[in-house]
């Protein structure tokens, strides 16, 4: 952090492979929030990556943590984000929204130079991640800003502003889960996977099911103190005061849950 030098905004595409995207986005919370603190303007930011980073975990806890930031929670730690956001249904699709990010799409795909030599082109849509921005009134004058330009550019050169991952999708540069599953059943190669481990799956659980044992619990019966006590105990558990007496242990094959029981086994 010592050798960052003064900028107005950040602009980078980062590495994608391995952890480099994670910890840049650990960096910018901690910039973020150190910046909240200061009383001082926050450095907006401008990642070139691909378009389904924008459904990955890690970046949906950093929109989380940066929302909490946002919202004047400025001890919130991407630590805080990874424990709350443990899978993506816990999060909210207006993270974006809450965070004061949006992405910003090229009209025409971008062509990069292919690290595969296999490979014609990269297998992904480049999107911007823009975000940072001090407050919602600089976050809304950039977004005005790129689309009083893209409606001067010609046709193929501009870029669109875009929202939300749900808007993304929409757009079809970040692949929606149902649609994953879909490409996935569709591919041989994975569909065979997919099977094979289903497979494997029901084999392990024949081989070793898991017990059912409720007929093999103790049960736990009362017995009455004569047939004067057996006769009358039905009319007993009609009163009131027994109300919450457990029928099972009364007048039931038996209680299996003994004193873990929520129900009385004493009769007033």
């Amino acid at each position: 952090a010592d050798r960052v030098p003064a900028h107005d905004v950040l602009v980078t595409n980062p590495p994608y492979s391995g952890e480099h995207k994670a910890k840049l986005f650990a960096w910018l919370l901690e910039q973020h929030r150190a910046a909240l603190k200061a009383g001082g303007d926050c450095r907006p930011f401008m990642l070139l990556l691909p378009a389904w980073t924008a459904k990955w975990l890690p970046w949906r806890t950093f929109l989380w943590a940066m929302a909490r930031l946002r919202s004047g929670k400025l001890d919130t730690t991407i630590e805080d984000a990874m424990e709350k956001a443990k899978k993506l249904s816990n999060l909210s699709d207006q993270l974006e929204v809450n965070a004061g990010v949006f992405y910003l799409a090229p009209e025409t795909k971008y062509e990069y130079e292919a690290a595969v030599a296999a490979r014609e082109e990269a297998p992904f849509f480049g999107v911007w991640f823009c975000g940072g921005f001090p407050d919602n009134a600089t976050r809304e004058a950039a977004v005005a800003a790129i689309e009083k330009r893209a409606s001067k550019e010609e046709k193929g050169t501009t870029a669109c502003v875009i929202p939300t991952l749900r808007a993304l999708v929409e757009a079809g540069h970040a692949v929606g889960v149902e649609q994953e599953r879909f490409e996935a059943l569709m591919d041989p190669a994975k569909r065979k996977r997919r099977d094979e481990g289903i497979a494997k799956l029901e084999d392990a659980r024949k081989q070793k099911p898991r017990k059912r044992n409720y007929e093999e619990r103790k049960k736990e019966k009362y017995v009455p103190k004569d047939a004067i006590d057996a006769q009358s105990l039905p009319a007993r558990l009609q009163e009131d005061d027994n109300e919450k007496c457990c029928r099972h242990y009364f007048v039931g094959e038996g209680c299996t849950l003994g004193a873990k029981c929520r129900f009385s086994h004493t009769l007033q």
